[in-house]
């Protein structure tokens, strides 16, 4: 059995939603195109095509919302404003890249990986994890986890490191990787704020938040996912 971060929230938040989800597989089917969490995917997808492929995030992006209105084309108006806001964002972090240099110690290895372990103490269960993208520092060869987020402003990056995802992808990762392998240096959060950059914005538009956890942290994450795996 693959257990996943999104399934033990998903039990651990409300049962019947974990049944009918993951159990029985039913989904929205009538789900609007627009909105918060169908821009930040786009955007993420944007900038999983800049890291991980080399694409050009911005053609990446006007080729999501012409997609979008292919096929809701009810929604051009709602969606042509939704990237308008997106191309603001994804360009600004172009720039932001450039003029910080934020990125000159890392280099992309991995992008979208796919990692299954067992669990250890549950028979049976693997834990499943989708690393979004895989970074080597240049500088001593460690190995960090990278994701996107936007928001209206930084709260949200000041509190993933008590997200139960973030450590539970730390997890899976100790658990996957040998004794003698590289570093593991945390993870990094990059977080785009949901404006246009006007002469009314206030910076910053931009934000890296690293953080890492400590061997009791990852112990302590390894118990709760032993007995809610267990449960499940």
């Amino acid at each position: 059995m693959l257990v996943s971060q999104s399934e033990i929230y998903a039990y651990t938040r409300c049962r019947r939603n974990w049944y009918l989800t993951y159990y029985l597989g039913m989904v929205p089917t009538d789900e609007a195109p627009t909105g918060n969490r169908q821009l930040g995917s786009r955007v993420h997808t944007a900038l999983e095509a800049y890291y991980g492929y080399k694409l050009d995030p911005l053609a990446v992006l006007a080729l999501l919302y012409r997609i979008e209105v292919s096929k809701a084309p009810e929604y051009e108006a709602e969606l042509k404003a939704e990237f308008d806001l997106a191309e603001a964002m994804v360009s600004g972090y172009i720039e932001w890249l450039a003029e910080s240099g934020a990125d000159a110690d890392f280099e992309t290895v991995a992008t979208e990986t796919d990692i299954r372990v067992d669990l250890p103490g549950v028979p049976g269960v693997q834990l499943r994890a989708r690393m979004d993208q895989v970074a080597r520092r240049i500088s001593d060869g460690a190995l960090l986890f990278r994701d996107y987020k936007t928001g209206t402003n930084f709260e949200l990056a000041e509190m993933l490191k008590m997200n139960p995802q973030m450590k539970f992808y730390t997890l899976v990762q100790h658990l996957a990787s040998p004794p003698d392998g590289p570093k593991l240096a945390g993870f990094t959060i990059d977080t785009l704020r949901r404006v246009k950059r006007t002469s009314k914005a206030a910076p910053p538009f931009f934000r890296r938040d690293a953080f890492t956890y400590t061997p009791d942290e990852i112990e302590a994450t390894l118990l709760r996912v032993q007995s809610m795996a267990a449960q499940i």
